[in-house]
Parts: structure tokens; sequence; C-alpha cells
């Protein structure tokens, strides 16, 4: 079964895999999987110009690696220098599926206003959640119908305000991006056209769909529908580090935004995509002189203070998002954090670069509409092109794709132990000696009582790392973390949450 399994995903991922890694290091990347044409053209060009590594076209020769997929026996014989873009099971978070299922135990667990960003979602390939989203569908049919035939009548009146907006679902296939298979429905006869025997989600139980419900009170810029691009990287998982890139892009649609029951029909209103609207970018125009956009984009730091400036908190607008992406990590934290320490030897291994598409509603409440794995990186615009530029230098350095501050990690840490050890001897000597029961007792800057060398490691790692963040903004773990621990494992989150909530650096052990 197994491998059938790996057969199946060399076929779909177009790729060799590998079965030895290099001992010593080679100063080479490589690139494998079916990325569309100059997907890769920057991960090239950093790798390059700014680390001088040269690309191989040997699966088994490369430091650094750049890939759609790792298979688990591949992440069991990477050498302590190799670098991969991709962490095991991180499809917990990636798959629409998976995350809806896995935000929903969530919510069961902690109370769904703690968890309050994801839209109501039915799995279309669940018998009951089929059942419920057909049923809910063919009520708002009735009242709509019962609204036209008695819209003289005043408790009708009531009832037609209470239900003022059509009830639109989007379908969504879980390994779909780019607004492939994306659906509208308003109606219990398009489910019907759509699991038809040669419609786009037939079998349910093969296509695995979501019905996602489509938030319509959105705001807006100069009319137009948009979702913001937050490029999100998880260097590590046990214990969690979580940065958000301080720039992304606003993905703006080509049609004027409308809400009639009409517009359903047309992906330019209603879609974002780039692939989806680019056929219409020479059409598109911005009137409102204040924004800056660069055809179908702007930049998100420019558009928080464009917010500030018409008297939005967009510090808190910024903030919320932030913690939108903590929580949907969160989410998923127990099952990736046991695939992730079953397969990979060491945590310098793996890191992940996702695109977190976000919408505002009219009240700038962020909702999480999906998580794109391997999120794209082709040139289009040049505001696009910088950004993703900036990007990628600033991801490879906040891991340190070259291994070059490894040697700082494991000289510091083997400093810092010794201390550690001294300071529990001379703990252990006080609390046995009669003689200082009733002196006040020189209290540690922390409790290193139950301190072993990979707890210090942990600490000087992160911080090391956080040093290296360039443009992207550490979001877990904080100083403010301790509002997630509650949610969380408790492993090393909680060491590194308290550690910098008392605000303490590696300096302070001495």
């Amino acid at each position: 079964t197994k491998k059938k399994i790996q057969l199946k995903d060399a076929k779909f991922f177009n790729t060799v895999f590998f079965k030895k890694a290099p001992k010593n290091k080679t100063n080479k990347y490589h690139i494998r999987g079916k990325f569309k044409k100059d997907e890769c053209f920057f991960v090239k060009e950093i790798l390059e110009n700014e680390y001088g590594l040269e690309r191989s076209l040997n699966p088994n020769i490369w430091d650094v690696i750049w890939t759609m997929k790792l298979l688990p026996p591949e992440f069991k014989i990477l050498s302590p220098f190799q670098k991969v873009n991709f962490l095991p099971d991180s499809c917990q978070i990636c798959r629409k599926d998976l995350l809806h299922k896995n935000i929903k135990i969530t919510q069961n667990k902690f109370g769904k206003e703690e968890f309050n960003f994801w839209p109501n979602t039915f799995r279309l390939d669940i018998d009951d959640q089929y059942t419920e989203f057909r049923e809910l569908i063919r009520s708002k049919e009735k009242i709509i119908s019962k609204n036209e035939n008695n819209h003289d009548d005043v408790d009708d009146k009531i009832e037609d305000e209470d239900n003022k907006h059509e009830l639109v679902y989007i379908v969504k296939k879980p390994f779909s991006a780019c607004g492939r298979g994306v659906f509208l429905i308003t109606e219990e006869s398009q489910i019907d056209d759509l699991i038809k025997d040669k419609g786009p989600c037939h079998p349910l139980k093969k296509t695995r769909p979501i019905a996602q419900e489509y938030i319509q009170d959105v705001l807006l810029i100069d009319g137009y529908k948009f979702t913001m691009r937050v490029y999100v990287a998880i260097t590590s998982v046990d214990p969690l580090r979580l940065y958000v890139f301080e720039n992304g892009l606003l993905r703006i649609c080509s049609k004027k935004y409308d809400c009639s029951k009409e517009s359903f029909k047309d992906i330019f209103v209603h879609v974002d995509s780039i692939d989806i609207n680019v056929k219409r970018e020479s059409e598109f125009k911005i009137t409102d002189q204040q924004i800056e956009n660069d055809g179908l984009r702007c930049d998100i730091k420019w558009f928080l203070s464009y917010l500030s400036e018409k008297g939005v908190d967009s510090e808190k607008v910024w903030n919320d998002i932030k913690d939108v992406v903590v929580k949907s990590v969160i989410c998923a934290e127990r099952p990736i954090t046991a695939t992730v320490s079953k397969h990979l030897r060491e945590r310098s291994h793996g890191y992940e670069i996702f695109g977190y598409d976000i919408l505002l509603d009219s009240d700038y409440k962020p909702w999480l509409l999906e998580i794109n794995h391997t999120p794209s990186l082709a040139p289009h615009s040049e505001l696009e092109n910088n950004i993703k530029r900036q990007l990628l230098k600033d991801l490879y350095h906040l891991v340190d794709i070259t291994c070059s501050d490894k040697k700082n990690v494991i000289q510091l840490t083997n400093i810092k132990w010794n201390i550690i050890q001294n300071i529990q001897k001379q703990q252990e000597l006080l609390d046995s000696s009669p003689e200082n029961n009733d002196q006040e007792k020189q209290k540690p800057i922390f409790n290193f009582s139950k301190f072993n060398k990979q707890d210090v490691w942990v600490l000087v790692d992160s911080e090391l790392e956080n040093k290296r963040s360039g443009h992207f903004q550490r979001v877990f773990p904080t100083n403010e973390s301790n509002k997630y621990i509650r949610f969380m494992l408790q492993n090393r989150n909680l060491l590194l949450t308290k550690w910098l909530e008392k605000g303490l650096s590696i300096e302070d052990i001495k």
C-alpha cells in the first residue's frame, strides 16, 4: 500500500524521490514538482544571486530543496544541513475539508466564540452535512418565495428585512486553487447540477467539496470586492514558531461589486483570482485618486495606512488578522505536531510558507477563507514582484538556509547550559542547607530547576531566529501569547511564552 501511495504521489507531483542524502554540503539547490511556468523564478534568482547556490538536476544532491511535497521516508534520511520548504501533514490546514474538520473540533472543545473566524461551512462528502446543507438552501428558498407572494403583509415585510440578502454558498474542492472549480449556489437545483454524472463535484465522496457561506456584507475598495493575501511562515512546530510577513497583497475583482441574484453568475464580480481576472485587467479602472494600485493589486502596508487616514483603527485590524493566523494553526497543532515529531529528526529541517486568504467585512472583521500551500510566487506586476522578492529573501534568512547561524546556536547553548547547571547546583545547596532556611534566598531570574539542555537549545535557537526575522513579525510566541496557551499542547510552547512574558533574553543567563 505504501509503495502504491508513493507511486501515485510521484506521478501527481511529477517528481523523482531521492533515495540518499549527501554527507557534506554541496552548495546546490534542487527544484522538483509540477510547478507552473515561472513559478520558481524568484526562488532561483535569490538562491543563485543572494546565496551563490548552483541548481542541481540530481534529486539526491542538494542543500536546499523547493518542492510541493516530501514523503515521510525522505525526511528520515535528511542530512543535518538540508532545508525543506515543506512540513509533514501541513495539509491539516491547507486542505479545505481538513481545515474545516480541525476548526470544528476546536470550536466544539473551546467554544465557537473563541474561534469565530471561519464562515459557516459544510462538507458535502459527509451525508448528514450534505443533508443539512440542502435543507438550509430549501428553507431559504421557501422564505424568499413566501415574501414574494405576500409582499404587502406587515409581518412578511419584517421577515423580508431579516432576509434581505440571498443565502449564497460558495463551493470549493479541497485541493483546488486559483479560482478553479469554484461555484456560487443560491438554489437547491444548482446542487443537483453540481453533483450529476458529468458535474464538477461528482462523485462527492471522491471530490470531497465544501460549501462555505458567502460573506456578502464586505468591505469594498472603490466599489470593488477584494481579499487580502497574507504570507505566513512556520519555522517550528514543537514548540510552535509562527511569523507573518509585514506586507502582502490586496487582490481585487475586476468588476464592481453587486449582491443581486444575477450577479452571482458573474465570476469577475465575486472571485478575485488573478488567473481569472487577468482577462479583464485592461478594462479595470480605479477612479479614487487616493488609491495606490498596480492593476488589480494594492499592497497591505499602503492599505492599512489608507484605513488610518479614514479614521479606522488599522492597528487593531492587523492584530485581529494575526490573531486569526495564530488560532487557525492552533486548530491543527495536535495532528501536525504528532506527524512532525514522528518523521523529522531535527526541527531545523522543515519550514513552510503559506498564503492566507482573508476577507474583511464591512465591520472590519477578518474572515479566513482558505490557506494555500505553496502560494503563487510567479512574477506579475512590479508591485507584486517587489513584495515576493523581499518575502523570499527574508524567508531564507529567517530559516538560516545556509546553516551559517547553527554553530552560534550550538556554542551559545553549551555556554548557557553550563551556567544553568551551576545555578541548579547552587539552588540545590541553598535548599538543603538548614542555615539558609530562615534567610531570604536569592532567587534566580527564572525557575531553572527542571531545565535540560534541549530547553536551553530552544531558547537560544528561538532568540537567534527572531533576530533574523527581517520584515517578518513573530506572532507566536510573544510576550502576549499566554492567552493562547490554554488551547495548545503543554510542551515547550509554555516555556517560551513564560520566558518572553518576563521580558527575558539569553543574555540574562549569566
